[in-house]
């Protein structure tokens, strides 16, 4: 039996207030993907919400300039 995540966070087609993203970031959805909203120092950029290699969460990470540093990577994203 397969299971279907629901995706998470508001309707970032419907727009967010920028106070939503006091923390940096934010995890949102477009239709049923999931979207990491970062304000970064140049803008605010939408990006997948999961490292590349490691599948892990970037929400949890550090916004540094116009990347998020995560833990178990050992570079900027």
């Amino acid at each position: 039996m397969s299971q279907e995540k629901s995706a998470s966070g508001p309707d970032l087609t419907r727009g967010v207030m920028l106070a939503e993203l006091s923390n940096g970031k934010l995890v949102g959805h477009v239709g049923d993907e999931e979207v990491l909203l970062v304000r970064g120092e140049s803008g605010i950029f939408a990006v997948a919400p999961l490292c590349s290699h490691y599948h892990g969460p970037l929400a949890e990470g550090l916004v540094v300039g116009d990347g998020i540093r995560w833990p178990m990577a050992s570079r900027l994203f």
